[in-house]
């Protein structure tokens, strides 16, 4: 998937079955590979959909541009407003890639379109796994689960805010989008 950002373009990509035991060298190694561009790694399991971690991408251009940030990369910002954390720490707890994750989104921004075969053959080299851009999307009521333990959605707020005739992962997902845009508005 590919979004054009405020002089970024965003490609994002899904991975399944990774084996990856030391995050911090994998993310490295992947930003060594990816020279000029930025790139964010997550658990896709904390991730409420492509338009959520669109959405947060979006609030994260905006706020460097207004001069708003909160980091020192259009990556690291956008995992912010991804977890809905102001400090960096409490971000990487929610969305931070351990040894046990399996399923990983991949954020990378760039100023010209990437191949996205390239790319997603570069980034298997270093994660291992296979390529599944759906492991982001909501489609298990145990991602259901996980997201809300993650963001702190009880089943009655969740109750309240669902509309007639919403399903339960439209509802999940708008309220962590509504989270992460109470981060970009100072709240």
């Amino acid at each position: 998937m590919e979004s054009k950002l405020d002089g970024f373009i965003l490609t994002v990509l899904g991975f399944t079955n990774v084996k990856i035991p030391n995050p911090d060298t994998a993310l490295k190694e992947l930003r060594s590979k990816f020279v000029d561009l930025e790139v964010q790694i997550m658990r896709a399991d904390r991730v409420a959909g492509l338009e959520h971690l669109s959405l947060a991408a979006e609030n994260a251009v905006r706020a460097i541009a207004q001069r708003r940030e909160r980091s020192k990369s259009v990556a690291m910002e956008t995992l912010l407003f991804t977890s809905g954390q102001r400090q960096i720490s409490k971000a990487l707890g929610r969305l931070g890639v351990t040894p046990q994750s399996k399923d990983i989104a991949v954020a990378i921004f760039s100023r010209k379109p990437l191949n996205v075969d390239e790319t997603s053959s570069l980034v298997q080299s270093v994660l291992g796994g296979k390529r599944q851009d759906s492991v982001i999307d909501i489609s298990s009521n145990k991602k259901i689960r996980e997201l809300c333990k993650s963001y702190g959605i009880s089943s009655e707020e969740s109750d309240a805010a669902q509309l007639p005739s919403e399903k339960i992962d439209s509802v999940i997902k708008r309220l962590i989008v509504e989270r992460s845009a109470l981060l970009s508005s100072g709240t």
